[in-house]
């Protein structure tokens, strides 16, 4: 059964403008606009506090770096993350500015939600570890 059973708004209030493709962009145009627009990402499920966490990428300006844009692609200086519960009403969202957080690099454990602090384009990155910050959001429980 293909039948739409029902639709839910689950916007970041930072998500505002999306990256329309509108032709084959010449040379790393592509790039750039995709970096300057905002842009979903992972959704991923907690088992441990039945929650789902929404992450998203904000856009930037590529102008505003000393940064190679193809080194702020791999590596995004704006990650922001949706907390929903399991009707995904948005009970939590956090943004992490400065390369705080290297994207594509989360998992879920019972001390909370774990995010790698290895974005390369930090002042402190070192390739000989792997960091990651244990995020904690009010309201959840968390079982040490």
């Amino acid at each position: 059964n293909k039948e739409l059973l029902s639709l839910v708004d689950v916007k970041a209030p930072e998500v505002n403008q999306f990256h329309i493709i509108k032709g084959l962009p010449s040379g790393d145009q592509g790039i750039i606009e995709e970096l300057e627009a905002d842009r979903y990402e992972l959704l991923l499920y907690d088992q441990f506090r039945e929650v789902f966490y929404r992450f998203y990428f904000v856009g930037v300006d590529v102008n505003d770096f000393d940064i190679h844009y193809r080194d702020l692609f791999s590596n995004r200086p704006k990650i922001g993350v949706l907390v929903l519960n399991t009707d995904l009403k948005i009970i939590g969202n956090h943004l992490f500015e400065n390369f705080q957080i290297e994207p594509w690099n989360y998992f879920v454990g019972k001390k909370g939600l774990y995010v790698s602090t290895n974005n390369a384009n930090r002042d402190d990155f070192d390739e000989n570890f792997l960091r990651y910050d244990i995020i904690r959001f009010e309201g959840l429980d968390y079982n040490d």
